[in-house]
């Protein structure tokens, strides 16, 4: 999201070399974070001294299509055993979060599975927390038609109950 990479496919080979709007020539056939505007690729044949004639292209101003609120803590009373556990419908925040468009979320038990879009909760609408009382949970909110995403936290909380006393 918001790094352009342009891929030259043809020509490719060990003896190639290309560059970038006139600039230094280089082996890799890759050309990350691009900025927007008018750009040049030409590709150079250094064994026969062959240069392709200019490919043109544009990139476009990069926007973020993912839009994000950070929900409330969700909070549970513990059942009879008060052990700090309880299961929560994760799901319910979906349309805070995303503010009701359209995308696709999922839910991680680390920030770092969230970021790198790895190991989701299966069961979101009836998850149990594996931290006494108090755990964060990371929402993953991906675009439906870019590599845009975002990551909110979601705190759940479980509250001891409550003991009669005489």
């Amino acid at each position: 999201c918001g790094s352009n990479t342009v891929i030259v496919l043809n020509p490719t080979g060990t003896n190639y070399e290309y560059s970038l709007d006139g600039g230094a020539y280089q082996t890799n056939s890759t050309f990350s974070n691009i900025s927007a505007g008018n750009h040049t690729i030409i590709a150079h044949q250094s064994i026969t001294n062959c240069t392709t004639s200019a490919a043109n292209f544009v990139v476009n101003n990069f926007v973020n299509d993912v839009i994000v609120f950070n929900p409330s803590p969700l909070v549970n009373c513990d059942s009879d055993d008060n052990d700090g556990i309880s299961t929560f419908d994760l799901t319910q925040v979906i349309p805070f979060v995303t503010g009701g468009n359209s995308y696709n979320v999922t839910f991680h038990e680390t920030q770092t599975d969230a970021l790198v879009d790895a190991t989701s909760i299966l069961a979101p609408s009836s998850y149990s927390n594996i931290n006494q009382w108090s755990q964060t949970i990371y929402i993953r909110v991906e675009s439906l038609i870019s590599s845009c995403f975002e990551v909110v936290a979601l705190q759940l909380i479980v509250h001891p109950k409550p003991i009669a006393v005489e």
